[in-house]
């Protein structure tokens, strides 16, 4: 994964205010509460290329090394952030998210009502499949699957546990705004049309 080396850091505008200012490193790092390093590579070009030099090359030359580190985090933290991410966007007004990326769930005032827990405790209870198609559903492989409101939050359903399934990515997006009763009907008339 590539490095942003000139992302700001929360002390970046003010160390080269301060810098301007006529303050030197130790000075600077003193009044911002940083380290005198932070405080340089900010500062002094020089120094900072000296800096990104030298991580690129010790990425470079440990490509091994750090791959084997990052998936080993990524095997040991990946689903279970996969399935936060799932819990998430189940509480999340996706309509207000889209429009505005900054929009959090403390933001919309929300709670989350049930735990990564519940979601492993509804997978088993479904037996790993979909609860509309039947289709056998791996909990690891988390974009095959999504978690379904069974009356939709627009129709008055709320985010518990109890109004929540799990569908294949499939069944949920054929589902979409209706309840259950509703998707089955017109699968019915899908089913009676195509004959």
């Amino acid at each position: 994964m590539a490095r942003n080396y000139d992302q700001p850091t929360k002390y970046k505008l003010e160390i080269l205010k301060l810098k301007k200012d006529g303050y030197d490193y130790k000075e600077i790092a003193k009044k911002v509460g940083c380290s005198v390093k932070t405080s340089r590579y900010w500062c002094d070009t020089k120094y900072r290329d000296k800096i990104i030099k030298r991580d690129k090359e010790y990425r470079k030359r440990n490509k091994e090394k750090i791959s084997k580190i990052q998936s080993s985090y990524y095997r040991k933290s990946g689903l279970h952030h996969a399935l936060y991410r799932k819990v998430y966007n189940f509480h999340v007004d996706q309509t207000l998210y889209k429009t505005n990326k900054s929009v959090t769930l403390e933001k919309q005032g929300i709670e989350l009502s049930f735990t990564i827990d519940d979601v492993k405790k509804l997978f088993k209870a479904q037996g790993g499949r979909c609860a509309l198609t039947n289709k056998k559903l791996v909990l690891k492989n988390t974009t095959e699957w999504q978690l379904d409101h069974m009356i939709p939050r627009t129709r008055g359903g709320d985010n518990s546990i109890s109004n929540c399934q799990i569908l294949s990515k499939e069944a949920n997006a054929a589902k979409w705004n209706m309840t259950n009763s509703e998707f089955i009907k017109l699968c019915k008339k899908v089913i009676k049309h195509c004959k």
